[in-house]
């Protein structure tokens, strides 16, 4: 992607420090602004040793006063989405007018929280001060939920945009960037003040497969049963009754999809809200259970997707 005010690109090969200098000398110079506002980095887990080093060399040499980003096991560069051997993917941003404040929180901020005042003291941006947030942040040591329920208290209505990092599930480790610094845990945000707003677009396209299920037992955001079925016995089932093609597509890629409206006759795609889906196996010793990125209450209209 480029324009006038924005340039992306994408880096597959490995660390190479003289490579990756030469490669972001020639991304900014490719954007025509007489200067950079704010870049965002994605990662795929391969660089976590050399992260450090990469936002140096990117601050350094495509001159960004203001870097962040995230761990991530896929891309989105332009319109390709690159899951295999994902490297890493670098955006310039020339931001006019914009006023931008970042900063790292932490899980112990979260559970410290005791009202909107205090995010507006941590952060040292008041309500008035921001047209909305740009955050991402660990999953496996930061209570995300929690924390947007408080954001959302200090800062509604702005938006709030962004994601959860991955990276290495074995280890539950991932990592968050602010400018040369790498985080194992939390989560970095930006806000967006000035004459810069924030708008969201939804990218993530989904299929629905299989039948429509009523979610029957679940532990806030954790699905048990569906159908009064273990939820591991539906997803494997679900899932080896697909075609060839669509299982080499759907492996590592299925999503849960909630219906939004339970009183239509019939569910096509479109009718669902897609969240993140982690699954387990009962056999390998395991929880069996469906990771929703919202709480649920049983009963709930399901899909695959």
């Amino acid at each position: 992607m480029q324009n006038a005010f924005a340039i992306t690109a994408h880096w597959n090969g490995g660390f190479e420090e003289a490579g990756l200098q030469t490669w972001a000398e020639q991304l900014r110079g490719r954007l025509p602004a007489p200067r950079v506002t704010f870049g965002l980095v994605f990662m795929s887990s391969r660089f976590f040793s050399h992260a450090t080093q990469v936002l140096e060399i990117f601050r350094v040499h495509a001159q960004i006063p203001l870097l962040v980003g995230c761990s991530s096991n896929s891309l989105i560069v332009g319109d390709q989405e690159i899951e295999d051997s994902a490297g890493l993917a670098l955006g310039l941003f020339t931001l006019p007018g914009a006023e931008l404040r970042a900063l790292h929180f932490t899980q112990e901020q979260v559970e410290e929280a005791n009202g909107p005042g205090y995010w507006h003291l941590e952060t040292g941006v008041n309500p008035e001060q921001t047209n909305g947030w740009l955050v991402f942040a660990d999953p496996f040591h930061l209570d995300a939920e929690r924390w947007l329920r408080g954001w959302n208290e200090a800062y509604a209505p702005v938006p709030v945009l962004g994601g959860l990092a991955s990276g290495d599930y074995s280890e539950q480790t991932t990592q968050v960037y602010l400018n040369g610094d790498v985080f194992e845990e939390g989560g970095v945000a930006v806000s967006f003040g000035g004459e810069v707003k924030l708008l969201s677009m939804i990218s993530q396209g989904c299929t629905p497969i299989g039948e429509t299920w009523t979610v029957t037992k679940v532990e806030r955001n954790l699905i048990h049963e569906i159908g009064n079925r273990p939820a591991y016995e539906v997803l494997a089932e679900t899932f080896n009754r697909l075609p060839l093609d669509d299982k080499k597509k759907s492996q590592a890629n299925l999503f849960v999809g909630l219906v939004i409206n339970e009183y239509l006759e019939e569910f096509q795609r479109g009718d669902f809200l897609i969240r993140n889906l982690l699954s387990a196996d009962p056999r390998s010793g395991r929880q069996s259970s469906f990771s929703a990125a919202t709480p649920l209450r049983p009963p709930k209209t399901w899909r695959c997707c």
